[in-house]
């Protein structure tokens, strides 16, 4: 089994799906890493996780991330990579433990997202993690749910931040956020959730992708998610007031 442990990584990627780390293989430990590609002219995606054998662990790492307008594919797109960055990105993946990760989007070139899990994902846990994302000029959401529905996906415990949105340009279904504590910082544009930065009925709705158990750090981010139509629930059953 590999190990990836106490490094530090800064890039200036320009290429298409620029991960600073790919863990991959049976037993594969991430952890311990810092990667700091979320300031001045650095950027990169942050740790791509994919497999089917065996369990892949990624934990205790710091990661900043943001994109910029500077990508060589997508010229026609003004630089911007589609999807903008990833804190963590899981694939196709049968086998996960995801968690102490301390993961920031800075969004102000491209948008970006914290956690996205694409295509079929099961028996993989995230939890204890902090995930923050800022807008500051582009759009950005803590969670991209990508694919089939993946009941094996379990995300509980996170510490979560954003001044933008909750769950953004996704297309699982019956997935509960479970035991998060989030803030949601100030902002005059947020979008709490959309199925993507596009009018819901087109691609991406969100459907039943739920807060359970949920602890506010203001009381007003429960008539900030009722505005929004964002059920949450507690143990006993849902709750938008």
């Amino acid at each position: 089994a590999s190990q990836v442990y106490g490094n530090t990584i800064r890039l200036k990627s320009k290429y298409t799906n620029a991960f600073a780390i790919f863990a991959r293989g049976a037993g594969t430990e991430v952890y311990d890493n810092l990667i700091d590609c979320g300031h001045a002219d650095y950027s990169a995606r942050g740790i791509f996780i994919r497999g089917s054998e065996g369990t892949r662990y990624v934990y205790n790492n710091t990661i900043r991330v943001q994109g910029m307008a500077n990508n060589q594919e997508y010229g026609g797109n003004g630089g911007v990579q589609l999807g903008g960055a990833y804190g963590i990105q899981i694939e196709g993946d049968d086998n996960a433990e995801i968690y102490g990760n301390d993961v920031h989007v800075n969004a102000e070139f491209t948008i970006g997202y914290a956690f996205r899990a694409n295509g079929s994902v099961n028996n993989v846990n995230v939890y204890d993690n902090t995930f923050t994302v800022e807008n500051r000029g582009s759009r950005t959401a803590l969670f991209r749910l990508d694919g089939p529905d993946s009941p094996g996906l379990q995300i509980y415990d996170n510490t979560l931040v954003t001044n933008d949105g909750i769950v953004g340009q996704s297309t699982k279904t019956h997935i509960d956020l479970l035991r998060s504590n989030l803030t949601l910082l100030p902002s005059d544009d947020k979008r709490i959730f959309e199925g993507g930065y596009v009018p819901q009925g087109e691609t991406g709705i969100v459907t039943s992708i739920n807060l359970v158990d949920t602890v506010f750090t203001a009381p007003s981010i429960r008539e900030e998610l009722a505005s929004s139509h964002f059920v949450y629930y507690t143990s006993s059953g849902p709750r938008s007031e």
